[in-house]
């Protein structure tokens, strides 16, 4: 099935879901991911991707675990090209002042929240962005999200 890429809501559900779903996260998991916990590179000559999550329930040490995440067999259907599709049109992007390296189980302010809070703007869906907070999703509104990709998957099924 080949997902239309001009609606970046629908784009972030369907991250949010596939990105849940194939690292096992938590509703809490993947509400809190960072734009920076997302890692391109995480092992060399591996076709695939790593996602940092800070605080999972089974990881006892607090260090932080990093999920791999391997690429799709096609192009449509790859969670790396649907994670970098989803930035793209978002406009997310690792910041300069990325605090991930010197602290990797805390919030990234600079870089902010992977699942962003969308206003729709004269018919325009935007990415909400202040310098005050980085507008994560809440707790319900991905829960609310997740129910409707559900229930939207099982209409066309």
């Amino acid at each position: 099935m080949k997902l239309p890429r001009t609606d970046l809501i629908m784009v972030r559900n369907v991250t949010l879901v596939t990105i849940g779903t194939v690292c096992a996260l938590r509703v809490r998991e993947a509400r809190e991911l960072d734009v920076c916990d997302i890692i391109l590179d995480v092992d060399r000559g591996v076709r695939g991707f790593g996602v940092r999550i800070k605080k999972a329930k089974n990881d006892a040490k607090r260090n932080g675990l990093i999920a791999r995440v391997a690429d799709g067999a096609r192009r449509e259907t790859c969670p790396r090209r649907l994670v970098m599709d989803y930035m793209d049109l978002a406009g997310l992007k690792v910041s300069e002042r990325c605090t991930k390296p010197r602290a990797p189980t805390t919030e990234c302010g600079p870089c902010g929240r992977l699942f962003r809070a969308i206003n729709m703007v004269r018919g325009v869906a935007r990415v909400r962005r202040t310098e005050q907070t980085n507008h994560g999703m809440s707790t319900h509104a991905v829960k609310k999200e997740l129910d409707d990709c559900w229930e939207i998957g099982r209409a066309h099924v």
